[in-house]
């Protein structure tokens, strides 16, 4: 069964909410999905991911830093192959 990963950054929780609809949306189609918070986000759970979607609140029609680093990260990581463990964000 294909696996989908939605990571998301959510300040007041409606972030959270459209992650967890997208995941039941899935899991409706038999996909096996689940909505991750960014902090708790594995890089060897992304990987073995087949879909991955990602979600942040906003602040002046702007992306929060944090997630912007978390996607910096997040794409160096995929292109290197030796790493796993959690996104640590300097």
């Amino acid at each position: 069964m294909p696996k989908a990963v939605v990571i998301y950054l959510s300040t007041s929780g409606n972030t959270r909410a459209m992650a967890d609809a997208i995941v039941e949306g899935a899991k409706s189609r038999n996909i096996d999905a689940v909505a991750v918070n960014f902090h708790e986000a594995r890089i060897e759970d992304i990987k073995a991911a087949y879909a991955v979607a990602i979600g942040s609140s906003t602040f002046y029609y702007k992306m929060l830093p944090p997630m912007e680093k978390f996607i910096e990260v997040f794409c160096s990581l995929l292109l290197d192959s030796s790493s796993s463990g959690p996104l640590y964000l300097p």
